[in-house]
């Protein structure tokens, strides 16, 4: 995406951090404890002279205020209504994505409104970048640090089987966790825990295998490197002549793409992400942003120039269909057809705008 890669190592060193304290829900201050490890937060706050470290120590000391859930408890991890809303403000001026499909390289166009925290809560997920299983830092007191493991080791096996990425251990957790579910006894549950981890040491690339005992939620308390250290992002420019077919083949990508995507508006989540006036607003960045907004004038009329095209009576697309049937058929539709496919035309346009902003009341007031 174009919005910064380390949103995503953010949020994840967020959930982990708030599976430390054992909190329920992941809060607003759960990131900003992980944005605060980050280089170029810690630069802002020298920029306005706040001390990074007394700042990490204050709002750690804050989390670890919270309430806890209880020690043998089993709970899940959710994010808060705030957490919600911020990480829907964050990515909303996301703009494409570039991906490798069948060894090709392409862009998929991101109009729109994205829900991160949804992607997140899928299962499967939507979509995981590859992550080496290196090993950035050990949370102090954590399973990984009584176990051995130190920053700078790559993890290279986990009880046994070969790992190539966190991806894969994080699938061979999910495993133990379904071993887990089914045990009886706590002594069932710590065989579960009681996990071999074989490391190859930054130093001299020496194997060791080490012991560690995973918490009671199957975490070790580690973190691998941030996603803003492992993807770095690009910026094309065009100049002038360039620019006028990499915006034609944009615009006709983006326009693909919302074609796709009119399939889902006939089910049931699809008629959920419906979005009136203020959805369309909420496209635009709060600060004033000439690049963004000239982007979504040209979405919003690509899109409102497609919909005039739908064989819907009311829209001109409604009457190429008329004119095509009196082309073929060499008759022309009666007076009263007419008038009553208008009236049946309309009445779907303004069905469809009461749900776009009914959607947009919903989701102001927290149910959706």
């Amino acid at each position: 995406m174009k919005n910064s890669n380390s949103t995503s190592a953010a949020i994840r060193l967020a959930i982990e951090s708030c599976d430390t304290w054992h909190h329920e829900f992941v809060t607003p201050e759960h990131v900003l404890l992980a944005v605060s490890r980050q280089e170029q937060f810690q630069d802002a706050l020298l920029d306005i002279n706040v001390d990074p470290e007394k700042f990490s120590t204050s709002v750690g000391e804050y989390l670890d205020s919270l309430e806890r859930v209880p020690e043998g408890v089993r709970y899940t991890i959710e994010g808060s209504h705030q957490f919600s809303e911020m990480m829907t403000l964050a990515v909303r001026q996301a703009q494409y994505a570039d991906i490798v499909r069948d060894g090709k390289a392409m862009r998929i166009n991101l109009p729109g409104e994205i829900n991160l925290l949804g992607m997140l809560k899928n299962d499967p997920p939507f979509v995981r970048p590859l992550i080496p299983c290196t090993v950035d830092s050990v949370l102090p007191g954590s399973p990984a640090a009584s176990g051995g493991l130190l920053k700078g080791d790559r993890i290279v096996g986990f009880n046994g089987k070969p790992v190539g990425s966190f991806n894969e251990f994080t699938e061979h957790i999910g495993r133990l966790s379904d071993v887990m579910s089914v045990a009886t006894t706590s002594a069932d549950s710590m065989k579960v825990r009681k996990t071999t981890i074989v490391v190859e040491r930054q130093s001299d690339k020496t194997l060791d295998t080490l012991s560690v005992t995973l918490s009671a939620e199957l975490t070790a308390g580690f973190m691998t490197p941030s996603l803003g250290k492992l993807y770095k992002p690009v910026n094309v420019e065009y100049g002038l002549l360039e620019s006028v077919p990499a915006g034609v083949s944009y615009g006709i990508g983006v326009l693909a793409g919302y074609v796709d995507d009119l399939k889902y508006v006939f089910s049931a989540e699809g008629a959920k992400s419906l979005g009136g006036f203020g959805a369309i607003g909420s496209l635009f960045p709060a600060e004033w942003d000439w690049f963004i907004f000239w982007k979504m004038t040209a979405f919003i009329s690509i899109m409102l120039a497609f919909m005039n095209l739908l064989p819907i009576p009311a829209l001109d697309g409604g009457h190429v269909l008329f004119l095509l049937y009196e082309i073929i058929t060499r008759r022309k539709p009666s007076e009263t057809f007419m008038i009553r496919a208008e009236y049946v035309g309309f009445g779907i346009l303004i069905l469809l705008m009461v749900v776009a902003n009914l959607n947009d009341v919903l989701r102001w007031l927290g149910y959706m």
